[in-house]
């Protein structure tokens, strides 16, 4: 048992768990895994000829020399940058395509938001303005002449005008006028 009172045996599965998070972060990456090994063996080979140019520079004293194995070295420097260059170019392609697929997605959804209430029921076709409490058929005399908006998502707390609802009685009337105040 360990200080914790549990065994060994019960404390993998949750070891094994942690890993497999680990494994979920790997597949989320833009680059593909042959696109991991070709930067590795970019870098590779990078190294092996700035250490043949190291190698070769290290062992002359002509100056002359020196400038051909540090060309090699450049030739190097020149490997690993190409091949790093390429493998992010190759990530931020992909990012930029999920950025593209994730302002669409946001688009539509703001564009569905902004779209005119068109809900099937009672409250299709139904107007309300900023302050009041009911909302009322476009051709309602309580809403004639003032500037009215389409119900939103937002108004779904808002109650049936009475007298546009067919509710004719006076009282209905007066307490719809009221409220509209």
């Amino acid at each position: 048992m360990t200080s914790t009172g549990l065994m060994a045996r019960q404390v993998m599965p949750a070891r094994a768990a942690r890993r497999t998070g680990t494994a979920d972060v790997r597949a989320t990456t833009p680059w593909r895994p042959g696109e991991h090994r070709f930067v590795a063996l970019a870098l590779t080979v990078a190294v092996v000829i700035l250490g043949i140019a190291w190698y070769g520079a290290g062992g002359t004293v002509d100056w002359t020399e020196q400038v051909r194995w540090t060309a090699l070295a450049v030739l190097g420097v020149t490997v690993a940058c190409t091949g790093i260059g390429i493998w992010l170019g190759l990530g931020l392609r992909r990012v930029r395509a999920e950025h593209r697929a994730v302002l669409l997605a946001v688009k539509a959804r703001r564009d569905r938001l902004r779209a005119p209430a068109r809900a099937a029921g009672p409250a299709a076709g139904r107007v309300t303005r900023v302050g009041m409490r009911h909302h009322h058929a476009p051709d309602c005399l309580l809403v004639a002449g003032k500037d009215m908006r389409a119900l939103t998502a937002g108004d779904l707390d808002l109650v049936a005008c009475g007298v546009c609802a067919g509710e004719r009685s006076e009282l209905s009337i007066n307490t719809t006028a009221r409220d509209e105040r």
